[in-house]
């Protein structure tokens, strides 16, 4: 199933929440934020700190225009994710009765969301089956808010669940992977038991000597029979 990622912005939800390793704002407000609706929407977009700390610096004084609307009609909070990066692409569309959220590899940007040939997954709120995924991403989403630690955000968030009773609710074992406390390497070593059939990878850069690569191989001992 083919999905265009910016179909799901439209005027039918009361809570937008993104999570992203950069983040262009100009883009952000000219195009998608418009298709969202005016208030009382709750749009609150977390991104990597060492990014928006880049951004930030090469906005000069005459150009603030580009952030017109940056903490004042939407919020916008950077996260530390230790010595490394906060690199998670997700976007949740939520309302009283429904919701939407895509986990993939799209970055809130033009060449993210409408020039890259990106990859996401779509759960819906009307699918039973996607529900764990909700509650794997709302407990997620919390311990985030918890670290970042503002006070906005926490009131931002707070909202949203209200806005959302639905997500606010949900009591499913909750399924969503993410490296916040546990590696994916610990946890795919937990979860898969050695050997394997097959092992397929697909990555856009790879760490010197494809050590994490080696790694995983090792891990789950994919077979050697490629006859």
């Amino acid at each position: 199933m083919t999905l265009c990622a910016t179909s799901l912005f439209t005027n039918s939800c009361t809570v937008f929440w993104a999570t992203t390793y950069t983040f262009e704002p100009s883009a952000f407000e000219e195009f998608w934020f418009r298709r969202l609706g005016d208030a009382p929407l709750n749009a609150t977009i977390l991104a990597d700190f060492n990014r928006m700390t880049h951004l930030w610096a090469t906005i000069e004084p005459e150009e603030e225009w580009r952030l017109r609307r940056a903490n004042n009609d939407y919020l916008i909070r950077s996260v530390r994710f230790g010595s490394g990066s906060f690199h998670p692409k997700t976007y949740f569309f939520g309302s009283a009765n429904h919701g939407d959220l895509l986990v993939g590899s799209g970055n809130l940007t033009l060449s993210g969301l409408e020039e890259g040939h990106e990859v996401f997954a779509h759960f819906s709120r009307s699918d039973d089956a996607a529900l764990p995924v909700f509650c794997g991403w709302r407990d997620w989403m919390s311990q985030i808010v918890s670290a970042v630690n503002d006070h906005a955000l926490y009131g931002r968030w707070s909202d949203a669940l209200n806005k959302a009773p639905w997500l606010r609710d949900l009591s499913s074992t909750a399924v969503f992977s993410n490296n916040w406390q546990i590696s994916f390497l610990d946890q795919l070593k937990e979860q898969i038991e050695p050997p394997i059939d097959e092992l397929h990878v697909s990555a856009p850069f790879f760490d010197n000597d494809c050590e994490a690569l080696s790694e995983l191989i090792e891990a789950t001992r994919p077979s050697l029979d490629y006859s």
